[in-house]
């Protein structure tokens, strides 16, 4: 093989080497594309379930409930799973945690709030510290430094107060209506 043809073979296998690692890149780029789709749909979806008549319903109940009687024990627990699942499914990777936070952080540490001693109680009842802890997560994560992070430049961001969690269950009771 002469000089020329040598460089032709070798400029060959560079250029297909190039070219597949430019179809890995796009096949990653894909699937990273893809990925994103998929969690924001999964989002819209949980938000749509999340304010839907019947949600709105058991929202109402719960809040009622709560604000009539602070320490009842007989709650429907349809919002806690829900809170469950999505804790769950963010600390999966499977939701973004910029869209979670825009789309729930409010309910989620007012209801965490408003509900913190039933979850303890249920733990204690059942021996299982493990009840709602997704949504114990999900609270810690949507309330803590990453509230800091995301608040805008020179804004305060603060948990609840017991007057503000009391305001959001009065605002929450208006659901079923």
């Amino acid at each position: 093989m002469n000089e020329n043809e040598a460089f032709y073979v070798a400029v060959t296998a560079w250029g297909t080497w190039a070219a597949v690692g430019c179809a890995f890149f796009a096949v990653w780029w894909q699937i990273r594309a893809s990925k994103k789709l998929t969690c924001t749909q999964l989002l819209l979806q949980l938000s749509a379930q999340y304010e839907s008549t019947d949600m709105h319903r058991k929202r109402a109940k719960l809040a009622n409930t709560l604000l009539s009687d602070p320490n009842s024990r007989q709650l429907d627990d349809t919002v806690l799973v829900f809170f469950e699942t999505l804790g769950h499914l963010m600390r999966g990777g499977y939701l973004d945690t910029d869209l979670v936070a825009t789309a729930f952080s409010v309910d989620v540490c007012n209801y965490w709030l408003a509900l913190q001693s039933y979850i303890k109680d249920i733990r204690k009842q059942l021996s299982d510290d493990t009840m709602f802890c997704e949504f114990e997560r999900l609270h810690d994560r949507l309330s803590g430094d990453f509230a800091w992070k995301r608040a805008a430049p020179g804004s305060r961001v603060s948990s609840p107060t017991p007057p503000d969690v009391i305001a959001f269950l009065r605002w929450e009771a208006l659901r079923g209506d």
